[in-house]
């Protein structure tokens, strides 16, 4: 399609050369980047190829390899693109996003400036959690917040206690049919534990004993593994082929 025209439920967008505007009728608008394929629905977008550029879109998901990218509300503004190597980025300009499985499992909660790439190739309920972050206690319960996700667990497992207020590394597998604590997102049963810092900051209302401060041992680019999905820190090419370009492109509605 050349120049303006209306889409139907389901339709499928791909661009060439040029990127591509739409405008739902339910106000969220979109940006297909040029050689990007996508098929279009009025509450999701099923991004194939390249990469998708989405404001005003509370509540609107971006689907890609398997996972879900969910803006959360009205001035929410983002990018999602599928990689070469199949993995997909995401990068938060305004508002709150979460990413899911599709089992709805949260793998990330990105406030506005986040940028992240996920790769969901060995994502699965039963597959192995690795998360780094500060373990607190709350009412006799054991929380752990990802640095790297922003996702919240209750854990639970041997030598929790004497962890507490330190910055500690952690794989596990989730406990099905478990209620984990208020705020977190999954039970883990930690399965190994080590401690990499100490003095960490907890989430609000959690409890921290008294301790000096002191340094976080040097790691490098961390990665977590939420659910079997592997993510970690975007570099500054999330986003890439979405530059907007001089002319407004041509406008698809629906």
């Amino acid at each position: 399609m050349i120049g303006n025209g209306t889409l139907f439920e389901g339709t499928t967008v791909e661009t060439c050369e040029t990127s591509s505007r739409l405008r739902l009728i339910n106000g969220v608008e979109m940006r297909l980047a040029s050689s990007s394929r996508g098929t279009v629905f009025k509450d999701r977008l099923i991004l194939e190829r390249g990469a998708g550029e989405l404001e005003g879109a509370d509540r609107f998901l971006i689907e890609a390899k398997g996972l879900q990218v969910l803006a959360e509300g009205p001035a929410a503004a983002g990018r999602v693109v599928v990689t070469e190597g199949q993995t997909i980025q995401v990068a938060a300009l305004r508002g709150q996003f979460r990413v899911l499985t599709a089992d709805g499992v949260m793998v990330a909660a990105m406030p506005a400036g986040k940028a992240l790439e996920f790769d969901a190739a060995q994502a699965g309920a039963s597959a192995p959690w690795s998360m780094t972050g500060c373990l607190s206690e709350r009412n006799g319960r054991y929380l752990l917040r990802d640095e790297t996700t922003g996702v919240t667990v209750e854990v639970r497992g041997a030598g929790l206690a004497t962890s507490v207020g330190n910055q500690v590394a952690v794989t596990g597998v989730v406990v099905p049919g478990v209620q984990p604590a208020e705020g977190a997102a999954q039970m883990i049963q930690v399965s190994t534990l080590r401690q990499i810092g100490e003095a960490c900051s907890s989430p609000s209302g959690a409890h921290l004993p008294s301790k000096a401060p002191a340094k976080t041992a040097a790691t490098g680019k961390r990665k977590a593994v939420i659910a079997g999905v592997v993510v970690a820190a975007a570099g500054a090419g999330a986003g890439i082929g979405l530059t907007r370009p001089a002319e407004p492109p041509p406008t698809i509605s629906r």
